[in-house]
C-alpha cells in the first residue's frame, strides 16, 4: 500500500500571491502485491469530509498494531492556515474512521505541532515514536 498527497484543487492551484492558500490535499492509495509490478488506484482513502479537515487531508504517517492501522494524517480547516495532526482508525487501509484533531495534555495543539515518526505497538496500547 502506497498513500500519496493529491493536490484536487481545479486547475491544482498550490498557492496565491498575498499569503491565501488555495488547494485541497486528499490521500490517494495505491496498491500492488509485488512493489515491482505495476501499481493499481484505489481512491481518494482519507478525504476532505470534516469540517476540520475541509482543506487538508495529507502526509498521513500509517502503521499496523495487532491488525488497526492507525493514520496521524495533517488536517486544514478551510480558511484557516494552521494544520493540525488528526487521527483516523482503519480495519484494512481503504476504509478510514476519524477521529478528529490530537489533543496534548487535554489542551489544543500548539501552532507548531506536526508528528512524523512511527506508531508500534506498547505495554498500555499504541504508542507514537518520533524519528
Amino acid at each position: 500500500m502506497l498513500y500519496l498527497s493529491v493536490d484536487v484543487t481545479d486547475g491544482n492551484i498550490a498557492g496565491r500571491e498575498g499569503g491565501v492558500y488555495e488547494s485541497k490535499w486528499q490521500a490517494y492509495l495505491m496498491t500492488a502485491d509485488d512493489p515491482t509490478e505495476p501499481w493499481k488506484g484505489e481512491g481518494f482513502t482519507i478525504k476532505c469530509d470534516m469540517d476540520y479537515d475541509s482543506e487538508e487531508a495529507r502526509d498521513a504517517t500509517i502503521d499496523v498494531v495487532d491488525g488497526v492501522y492507525f493514520a496521524l494524517y495533517k488536517a486544514r480547516k478551510t480558511g484557516e492556515t494552521k494544520v493540525n495532526t488528526a487521527l483516523a482508525l482503519s480495519r484494512n487501509g481503504f476504509n478510514w474512521v476519524k477521529l478528529g484533531i490530537l489533543k496534548v495534555d487535554e489542551y489544543d495543539q500548539p501552532d507548531y505541532f506536526l508528528l512524523n515518526g512511527s506508531i508500534m505497538a506498547g505495554c498500555l496500547g499504541s504508542i507514537f515514536h518520533r524519528n
